[in-house]
């Protein structure tokens, strides 16, 4: 994986994690999108380059013990 990948991967991660940190604190339905970036530290247009939309963290992330059972 070059830098600019490991970068890509490295702001997805920090995204999900702002948003997860954010939804414990908060739930659903009183987060945004721009708090979820600032928590992030990465402008609110990123969001979009990664998401459609806040639920689609939520689902992602929801898939990770997936992929962790399928990769080994």
């Amino acid at each position: 994986m070059n830098k600019r990948q490991q970068s890509a991967q490295n702001t997805r991660k920090k995204l999900i994690q702002a948003a997860l940190k954010l939804l414990k604190e908060k739930g659903l339905n009183a987060i945004n999108v721009e708090e979820i970036t600032k928590e992030a530290g990465v402008a609110k247009g990123t969001f979009y380059i990664y998401f459609k939309r806040k639920e689609d963290i939520i689902l992602e992330y929801s898939r990770a013990p997936f992929s962790e059972i399928a990769d080994s």
